[in-house]
């Protein structure tokens, strides 16, 4: 029709020239993943009559070329599916898998064991996105320049208002007393949450954060109410790590959001782990906020290094205790916890208990000074304590506090 001339041989014209894709094949492999005893020989013929091109075999596997036509081979995964179908689906045997049983993740185990604790003292678990506005530290009044603010920032967020990763669990928690309070009418809240927190260098990982505010337990006839107080939440967090076996030390530091000489740092094994206090006011009038909030915020895996899981249990006592009280005349601004941390580091055999009892200042004892009542509890697991013996451990031991702190005794 067209007065074409047919020509002599074959034009193959393509603009790359393809290699032939190659797939190496164990035969153990094939053999475990299969569950069938298919001999090297078997495996090799299978692949011959495929239409593959054995370039190299040994006692291991083999090497083979893949036709060209068969485009969607190009992993030993698929040789031994090829491999499957031929011997044949119904000559491989029904047998149950072996499943290993293998210990729970350490983290993953701390993690539930510390919400347990939480939950334990009336806590709810809260749940928030790891995304945040930036605008929201301006709002909370919290300077630009200050280290809070120091947001990992998205290049392609999701919306307007979710800009920036949480570089801490308090914005997120705080919106939820927010929502609570203000616009529920809820204003008794105990939350904790526990998630991942970014700086501006991408740095990620785990903090716990726990907030309350209002009225602690349950109105009722024999329950009077008790309203959320820097002390409560300082107890709340010694019962909970101490539930974790993990020995805490707390001292008076600054913290950005809360209140002046209303804060402290927790301490575990001489390494910052968090912080706790009551949130300033100026922040929480700038959500509506007409009570007192108080925050707590923790890295888990700082506290994860410090917990035991080992429980320890001695008999009960055979033998009955003495107690010695001593009030301590101090300067305003030594901290109680000073000198109970002294008398416990004495590590006095039979000093059982040290406990500040009472805080008294007035004019009894004048201006810049306060008195602290300690609470010393003697006891020997092997006799019967004499007075004239607690008297010289009890005596000792003031006059160390005496020495160490410059303090008086009060009369």
């Amino acid at each position: 029709i067209c007065g074409g001339i047919i020509l002599k041989g074959m034009l193959d014209a393509y603009p790359v020239k393809q290699k032939p894709v190659s797939v190496r094949t164990r035969f153990e492999r094939v053999r475990k993943l299969l569950g069938a005893d298919i001999n090297n020989s078997e495996m090799l013929d299978i692949a011959v009559r495929l239409g593959f091109k054995i370039t190299e075999k040994d006692a291991q596997g083999f090497s083979a070329d893949v036709p060209s036509f068969r485009v969607e081979l190009s992993r030993e995964i698929d040789m031994i599916e090829e491999i499957a179908q031929v011997y044949g689906y119904e000559n491989i045997a029904d047998r149950v898998p072996k499943a290993g049983l293998f210990a729970s993740v350490p983290s993953t185990k701390f993690e539930d064991t510390l919400k347990n604790e939480l939950v334990m003292r009336g806590m709810w678990e809260a749940v928030n996105w790891g995304f945040m506005p930036k605008g929201w530290f301006a709002k909370a009044g919290i300077a630009k320049e200050s280290s809070f603010c120091d947001c990992l920032e998205l290049l392609n967020p999701l919306t307007d208002e979710w800009n920036v990763m949480r570089p801490s669990l308090f914005p997120g928690l705080l919106g939820n007393v927010v929502r609570n309070v203000v616009s529920q009418g809820n204003r008794n809240i105990k939350l904790f949450e526990t998630g991942n927190v970014f700086s501006g260098k991408a740095d990620e990982h785990k903090n716990l954060g726990i907030i309350i505010t209002g009225n602690m337990n349950e109105e009722s006839w024999l329950n009077k109410p008790e309203d959320a107080g820097f002390f409560y939440l300082k107890g709340l967090v010694e019962g909970f790590l101490n539930g974790l076996g993990i020995i805490l030390e707390i001292k008076q530091a600054a913290v950005e959001i809360c209140e002046p000489g209303r804060s402290c740092e927790v301490l575990v094994n001489g390494r910052e782990a968090g912080y706790f206090g009551e949130v300033k006011k100026n922040i929480l009038k700038n959500f509506d906020l007409k009570q007192e909030v108080f925050f707590a915020e923790f890295s888990l895996p700082a506290l994860l290094q410090g917990a035991d899981f080992t429980r320890k249990f001695t008999a009960l006592p055979k033998f009955p205790s003495i107690r010695r009280d001593t009030s301590f005349v101090v300067p305003a601004g030594l901290e109680a916890e000073r000198i109970t941390a002294h008398i416990l580091s004495l590590q006095e055999p039979l000093i059982e208990k040290a406990a500040l009892v009472f805080v008294y200042e007035g004019e009894q004892v004048g201006p810049g000074k306060k008195s602290l009542t300690y609470s010393i509890v003697f006891r020997d697991a092997g006799r019967t304590l004499t007075d004239k013996t607690v008297d010289e451990v009890n005596g000792r031991l003031v006059n160390g506090v005496i020495n160490s702190f410059g303090v008086t005794v009060r009369k």
